[in-house]
């Protein structure tokens, strides 16, 4: 029970860290912090990354999952929390771009936008199809 309020009060304190430094300071929390629990998060982050890869391949949120992975797994790396620290602003600036072209798109561009994204999806299974099954 002590090690799961302690990742809270990790994830706490990783929340109210500025982006662009929460992942060096994770970092040194976690150098500072119990071993058992550095295990744990990392055997964690190992899990998300290797399930990531594998809904890569079928629909999921693998990207999502290789994120997330990473950011458990930069607890054990300098070059890798410094990586995700530098890419973090970026990451959200083009989120919050996204955001706001897909907040302005009208509707009917929407319901294009979704149409093409399911004739791709559905080109992709029938591919997927003819290659494993025909």
């Amino acid at each position: 029970m002590a090690a799961l309020a302690e990742m809270k009060m990790q994830w706490r304190e990783f929340k109210h860290d500025r982006p662009g430094e929460r992942f060096c300071n994770q970092r040194r929390r976690m150098k500072n912090g119990s071993k058992a629990l550095m295990v744990a998060q990392v055997a964690l982050g190992v899990l998300l990354v290797s399930g990531g890869v594998l809904l890569l391949f079928i629909p999921g949120p693998g990207l999502l999952f290789i994120v997330f992975g990473l950011a458990l797994i930069a607890g054990l790396s300098n070059k890798l929390a410094a990586l995700m620290d530098r890419m973090e602003p970026k990451v959200r600036r083009g989120a919050r771009a996204l955001k706001r072209w897909w907040s302005e798109l009208h509707v009917v561009g929407k319901i294009g936008l979704g149409l093409v994204a399911a004739t791709g999806a559905a080109a992709f299974f029938y591919a997927m199809y003819r290659l494993w099954f025909i």
